[in-house]
């Protein structure tokens, strides 16, 4: 038996017209709110790296800073180290400080200094009185500083005879430098651990000048870590 429909056409039409309008208006609602917590998540994580990327850049504006006044510091330092050695040139031929750094700078790997003694000998003077002396000092002043002799005893430890030699032939090689020699090297136990005990001698050589170079270089000096 067929089913009759009484319902008009128009009006079952608009029935389903509407049905699929609001389908339609549910999913693009849905699609609306998904792109809105999407660009909400967008926002709150360029908040979020902003904050990151101005905390970033304030670390390196305090970076920066520290590294303009550590080199402000090392200007500074190498200024003084080289006052101070101009300085102490005027005071003695050849200042303690240069003699040091040099014998510091000169060691090899595996090389480490344990003494060092610095020994300044003068020409004697003959007996005068005050008058002669004191007509006299200026005239030998200088002729005492090139005459007077400065010796060095220098003693450390070494890895091994050739570490040892390495450091005669650099301390050879300095033109402040002359008759370097080998006096004494033994073997010692230092924590189970055989090391060459060694002792060398050496002059500054005479008439010598130090120039702006050479307190440049001792300006920069930095001590060397030899690891014994």
């Amino acid at each position: 038996m067929n089913r009759i429909d009484f319902m008009p056409e128009d009006y079952i039409q608009r029935k389903e017209s509407h049905r699929a309008n609001f389908f339609y208006m549910m999913i693009v609602g849905l699609i609306g709110a998904a792109v809105l917590s999407t660009f909400g998540a967008i926002k709150i994580r360029q908040r979020a790296i902003a904050q990151e990327v101005k905390a970033v850049d304030k670390r390196m504006m305090a970076m920066q800073q520290s590294i303009v006044q550590l080199e402000s510091l090392q200007k500074e330092r190498q200024e003084m180290m080289k006052t101070a050695l101009l300085a102490a040139e005027l005071i003695e031929p050849m200042p303690r400080s240069i003699v040091l750094a040099l014998l510091t700078n000169a060691l090899p790997e595996g090389v480490s200094l344990t003494r060092v003694q610095i020994m300044q000998s003068k020409p004697q003077q003959a007996g005068s009185n005050q008058y002669e002396t004191a007509k006299k000092m200026a005239a030998e002043q200088k002729q005492q500083r090139q005459e007077s002799m400065t010796t060095i005893e220098i003693e450390g430890l070494a890895a091994s005879d050739i570490g040892v030699a390495d450091y005669i032939a650099s301390l050879s090689k300095s033109t402040l430098l002359e008759n370097v020699c080998l006096v004494q090297s033994k073997q010692k136990e230092i924590d189970n651990t055989s090391y060459r005990q060694f002792k060398l001698t050496a002059q500054v050589r005479g008439n010598v000048t130090i120039t702006n170079e050479t307190v440049e270089k001792i300006g920069k000096f930095q001590p060397i870590n030899s690891g014994i």
